[in-house]
């Protein structure tokens, strides 16, 4: 059985993931490949880059200035981005070629191959040519065989356990994409199914080299998941629901604040750097939410059209800013009655009733939108995904998730059991109907109403630990009250009895306790 890759390859992977660690970086990309294959001394491609000039700690200086440092190392191994692992995989293949293991030779010859990575810039910046590279690198592996590559099929062979281990958990949880995200998104099945397949393709290298990982359009109305999906989607990809980069382009409508996004050659040295940039510098593996794109300035646009359609833009410093490894989330939100507009006259239309196909949606509203933005933008876009407004069912879903998350640290931080009568529920849907704004508003609801008056019953020594409470409506007021007790009246309780301060003298009538003191009255 062969192996599929070499002793040195290993040493160089190894030495790559100490450098990604090193430098406190979350993910090990191709910047750290470079480094570990120049890290190995006695390896082929260490020997050529050391031939031509690279010496890690030159190179491991350019690696600094031109992707940063990390704030702390992380506890864990750094597990490789998916741009690393399609160059891992390029190296097999060529090696497949000559009937070989990969080697680093291999590596080097599929680094190259991606000349918009930042291990090939920093190869590029030191003076390499790519194209002459590659042929020395052909030669070099020629040698031993002085013949053509051929096609290759190996049986089952060794790579190391870590990388063996890391892609088959991103296969794994790619074709899970759909179904994991779906446990966190109610109501949106069609557009949850829409952003897993465009991160499969990701995966399989087909949405283009030199783009960002995925690009979507995210078309709704307000409360109908969009930034929850995005959220979500980083906690997929980059294990932290907060990797979430969310700007609003209305703040960017004139063509003043325009140049603020990426930044503009003159001015302060803030303004010359950009908002956006310095966002993704700061934190290069995350999701770009930018919402009401529709009302960017047409500057503000030209930025975002460069960032989809080369994967990189230059801010006011000439500074070279990469979106490779971001997924990029242009969100437009819709009137909700553009759902209804097929709706029977005189009659108000359910859930279900609401145009709810993807293709349907599209169909009706791309020519709206491609006159509002862009059209050659709009299709640079790898995937666009359509939220319709969530209905009586969908809302009544989410008022049982979190309230199961309620209940769940309730009982894990107090000792209570919390139930929640069904009237509870249906007050907060038809309020949040009638103030609208979808699912942010009746979250919004379920704290004031639910959460709150948990707080204040805790406050007020009402319920403690160990206790069985429920929330229910009363004279339209939610109430907590012990499970089984009769509920008290809104704005009737009962002030407490405060004891007289003196005892009753010799001969007078002592005073019964439950009386209230009159003193004590005016007191209080």
């Amino acid at each position: 059985m062969m192996p599929l890759h070499s002793q040195d390859l290993a040493r160089a992977l190894a030495s790559a993931s100490q450098e990604a660690h090193r430098l406190a970086h979350p993910f090990l990309a191709t910047e750290h490949l470079l480094l570990g294959l120049v890290a190995e001394v006695d390896s082929g491609a260490g020997n050529f880059l050391r031939r031509r000039g690279f010496q890690p700690r030159k190179l491991r200086s350019a690696v600094r200035s031109l992707v940063g440092r990390g704030v702390r190392p992380s506890e864990t191994e750094p597990p490789p981005t998916l741009r690393a692992l399609g160059i891992l995989r390029l190296a097999e293949y060529l090696a497949q070629g000559y009937g070989e293991p990969v080697n680093t030779l291999h590596l080097l010859w599929a680094l190259l191959q991606d000349r918009d990575c930042d291990g090939t810039r920093l190869l590029i910046d030191g003076g390499a040519e790519p194209a002459t590279w590659m042929a020395e690198l052909e030669e070099l592996l020629a040698e031993p065989t002085r013949r053509r590559p051929r096609v290759f099929t190996f049986g089952q062979g060794d790579r190391p356990a870590a990388q063996v281990a890391e892609a088959s958990r991103w296969r794994e949880r790619l074709l899970a994409a759909g179904e994991r995200l779906r446990e966190k998104i109610v109501g949106q099945d069609s557009a949850v199914e829409r952003v897993a397949d465009t991160l499969t393709r990701s995966w399989a290298g087909l949405l283009g080299a030199g783009r960002p990982m995925a690009s979507f359009l995210f078309v709704g109305p307000r409360g109908s998941g969009k930034l929850t999906l995005a959220r979500n989607l980083a906690a997929f990809l980059y294990g932290d629901s907060e990797r979430v980069i969310r700007l609003s382009l209305d703040e960017f409508s004139d063509e003043l604040r325009a140049l603020r996004l990426l930044g503009s050659n003159y001015g302060a040295p803030s303004e010359q750097e950009g908002v956006l940039t310095r966002l993704v510098q700061e934190y290069p593996y995350s999701v770009v939410f930018l919402e009401d794109v529709e009302r960017a300035h047409p500057r503000a646009m030209e930025g975002i059209h460069q960032i989809l359609e080369r994967g990189h833009v230059f801010d006011g410093r000439g500074q070279r800013v990469e979106f490779r490894d971001n997924v990029v989330i242009l969100s437009v939100a819709v009137d909700p009655e553009f759902f209804e507009r097929e709706a029977p006259v005189g009659f108000r239309l359910t859930a279900r009733d609401v145009i709810t196909t993807q293709e349907r949606i599209e169909r009706e509203i791309m020519p709206e939108l491609e006159r509002v933005l862009r059209a050659d933008t709009l299709g640079l876009v790898d995937e666009a995904v359509f939220f319709p407004p969530l209905g009586g069912r969908e809302m009544t879903e989410l008022l049982r998730a979190w309230t199961r998350e309620l209940t769940h640290e309730m009982a894990q931080k107090r000792n209570i059991r919390v139930s929640l009568r069904p009237e509870v529920n249906q007050r907060l849907i038809r309020r949040g109907n009638e103030m609208g704004q979808g699912a942010g508003t009746l979250r919004r609801l379920f704290v004031r109403d639910v959460a709150n008056s948990l707080a204040r019953a805790m406050l007020e020594n009402t319920i403690r630990e160990g206790d069985s409470v429920e929330v229910c409506e009363v004279d339209g007021t939610i109430v907590v009250r012990r499970a089984g007790a009769e509920p008290e009246k809104p704005g009737k309780r009962r002030r407490p009895v405060r004891q007289a301060s003196r005892a009753a003298a010799p001969g007078e009538p002592s005073k019964a306790p439950s009386e209230p003191d009159p003193d004590s009255e005016r007191e209080s």
